[in-house]
């Protein structure tokens, strides 16, 4: 199955909508500030997916204490090769809490998003290959889905495909918030005009946990095909982009070589005159 999830306001606070299959099935909010701001309250950053009828299918907590407490000491992997960070509890619709997202560092380079959820755990690598942002899932070693981002976008209305196996189905809805909570936390620039050009990450260690070809093995090729042409069309905007700062960059640098040569000019104009009188 295919998963988009697409945020459909950036002011104030985010809205999104999620369509699995094409077919519009939940909606999401979450907080219009930034998610590093210092604040104490729990419910000030709470996160929810509802059906199209607004019942609550999760929700997040967030202890500022146990957050805290997790990055109190600077560089903690490098002592105890394990720190988990941006610590977020999944609360169910009986409002229990039946899992946790958080980000584990267990080395430098060495950066994972874990899905707890029950008795089960997933495990998500980000890896950046030109204008596009993947999320490898893995479950034990076997991956089971994968998440598209695209980098390059407009007024910060960021959106997501997840290609979930079909056997996973029943994960649709904790995937879907995981994918909602990770733009919260990493792209929660409300209200700005965003436009992010083509960048490429060498050397994370999570490139070893990205291929290439997954989706292609495991989706038909109507959806590959329509993938690869929005990968193709992302990184020809991006590419556009740095072409557009590049020439921006070498006119500025035109201009001020222009400016210190006048200067220098007025200078030596100045200097002859005082020797010639």
């Amino acid at each position: 199955m295919i998963i988009k999830v697409e945020k459909t306001q950036s002011r104030l606070k985010n809205k999104l909508e999620i369509r699995v299959n094409n077919e519009l099935k939940y909606l999401a909010v979450t907080p219009g500030f930034h998610t590093k701001l210092p604040l104490s309250g729990g419910n000030a950053r709470r996160c929810l997916i509802t059906g199209l009828d607004e019942s609550i299918y999760y929700s997040t907590t967030h202890s500022a204490v146990e957050n805290i407490a997790n990055a109190a000491i600077p560089l903690q992997w490098a002592i105890t090769e394990k720190q988990k960070i941006s610590l977020y509890n999944i609360v169910d619709q009986e409002n229990n809490v039946c899992g946790k997202f958080y980000t584990l560092i267990n080395g430098y380079l060495d950066v994972k998003d874990i899905i707890e959820y029950r008795n089960e755990t997933f495990k998500g690598y980000c890896a950046n290959i030109g204008a596009i942002q993947y999320i490898s899932i893995y479950k034990d070693d076997v991956q089971i889905a994968e998440i598209v981002k695209p980098l390059y976008v407009i007024n910060d209305l960021d959106y997501y495909y997840i290609y979930l196996l079909d056997q996973y189905s029943n994960l649709e809805v904790l995937f879907s918030f995981f994918t909602v909570l990770f733009d919260f936390r990493e792209y929660n620039n409300t209200g700005r005009r965003r436009r992010t050009a083509a960048t490429r990450y060498i050397g994370n260690k999570n490139n070893k946990f990205y291929d290439r070809n997954w989706i292609a093995n495991h989706f038909n090729v109507e959806d590959v095909d329509s993938l690869n042409n929005l990968v193709d069309s992302i990184n020809n905007s991006g590419r556009g982009e740095e072409i557009e700062q590049d020439i921006i960059k070498l006119f500025k640098i035109i201009l001020s070589l222009i400016g210190i040569s006048f200067a220098i000019g007025i200078i030596i104009t100045v200097i002859l005159l005082f020797v010639l009188l």
